[in-house]
C-alpha cells in the first residue's frame, strides 16, 4: 500500500520481509505519548519511549539502558572498543576524570593525574612528586618509592636495601641477622654464615 500524492509513504511484504519505508524528501515520524516497539504481541519489548520522559532500551525484555535527566543510567557491565572519558563530580566512585592514553590508565584531578598505570607495571599514587607513592615492578626503571612532602623519597625499596631520607622508628622489636648501614642506606642480609 502507497500513501501520500506521490506515493511517498509505502508499506509492503516482500514475501520475506515487511516494510514500512518513506522515499520521498521529508522525515519518517512516529510519534505517541507512549511508543513501544517489540515482537509480534509486544509482550517483549525491545524499546520504549515516553512523552518529556524516558527513552528505555531492553535485551531479552530486561531493560539495560533508560535515559534520565542527569544523563543516563545502565544496568549491567560497559564493553567500549573506543575511549570513554568522564568530567562529572560529585561523591561517587567515577569523581573525577578518567582517561586512557595508549596503555596508561589515569584518574585525574583538577589538573593533577592522582593515579595512574601504565603498562610497564608502575602504578602512581598521588597528585605530583611531593605526595605521592610510586609502585614499579622490578624489572622496571621504578622501585617503590613513598613521598611525604619532598621532592626527593621519605623511603625506597630498591633491589636489595631499604632507602630512608629520615629517621627509622618501630614500637616492636626488629628481627634480622644482619643489619648494615652505608651512607643511609639500610641492608637486611638473611643469607647463613
Amino acid at each position: 500500500a502507497s500513501f501520500g500524492n506521490s506515493d511517498d509513504l509505502k508499506i509492503y511484504h516482500d514475501g520475506s520481509h515487511s516494510y514500512i519505508t518513506d522515499v520521498g524528501s521529508g522525515v519518517l515520524k512516529i510519534g505517541g505519548n507512549q511508543v513501544h516497539i517489540g515482537n509480534p504481541t509486544v509482550g517483549e519489548v525491545y524499546f520504549k519511549g515516553f512523552q518529556d520522559a524516558q527513552v528505555e532500551l531492553y535485551h531479552d525484555n530486561s531493560k539495560k539502558l533508560e535515559t534520565a535527566a542527569g544523563g543516563i543510567d545502565i544496568t549491567g557491565n560497559i564493553t567500549a572498543s573506543g575511549n570513554i572519558s568522564s568530567s562529572g563530580t560529585g561523591e561517587n566512585f567515577f569523581n573525577g576524570n578518567f582517561r586512557f592514553d595508549g596503555d596508561t590508565f589515569f584518574r585525574t584531578v583538577g589538573s593533577s593525574d592522582d593515579l595512574y598505570l601504565n603498562p610497564d607495571g608502575n602504578l602512581f599514587l598521588g597528585q605530583n612528586s611531593a605526595d605521592s607513592i610510586q609502585i614499579g615492578r622490578n624489572t622496571g626503571a621504578i622501585p617503590v618509592k613513598i613521598f611525604a612532602g619532598d621532592s626527593e623519597p621519605t623511603l625506597e625499596v630498591l633491589s636489595g636495601h631499604i632507602t630512608a631520607s629520615g629517621n627509622i622508628s618501630a614500637s616492636g622489636t626488629i628481627f634480622t641477622p644482619k643489619v648494615s648501614f652505608n651512607n643511609g642506606d639500610i641492608t637486611l642480609d638473611n643469607s647463613s654464615g
